[in-house]
């Protein structure tokens, strides 16, 4: 079996999310399942066996360790090449809507996962206007 993660926080952010990520990338690796993740391009090529595909973009003023941008023809092209047997997006937002898009045109499985409250942490940030 093969698994495509996708994610808007990894490697080198070190939280919950993440945690949670690389938990569960070596309970798949110890069962014999392949995986490769999709997430902000932060200068991790791989977490231990499994390749990280890594999405260019720009810093957030609010929230400065991590990278934002949408997934390109070259992620694309990866992830079409390491055919998934399914796709796990994990608090999908920008890199997750649109490898949805990719999964769906691909004819790839989906489930999602959300690990923390987005419209709750919008009103952190003083952004409630978008929390629908």
């Amino acid at each position: 079996m093969r698994v495509a993660l996708f994610t808007e926080t990894f490697l080198p952010k070190i939280d919950g999310i993440v945690t949670v990520i690389c938990l569960l990338l070596d309970h798949l690796t110890e069962r014999g399942i392949e995986t490769v993740i999709v997430a902000p391009k932060m200068g991790v090529t791989h977490y231990k066996e499994t390749p990280v595909i890594g999405v260019p973009g720009v810093t957030l003023p609010l929230y400065p360790e991590l990278k934002v941008g949408p997934p390109t023809l070259s992620t694309y092209r990866q992830l079409k090449e390491f055919d998934p047997d399914i796709a796990h997006f994990i608090h999908p937002a920008l890199i997750g809507g649109a490898g949805m898009m990719m999964a769906k045109y691909l004819g790839i499985p989906t489930v999602a996962s959300f690990h923390l409250d987005l419209a709750r942490l919008v009103h952190h940030f003083n952004l409630g206007f978008i929390s629908r």
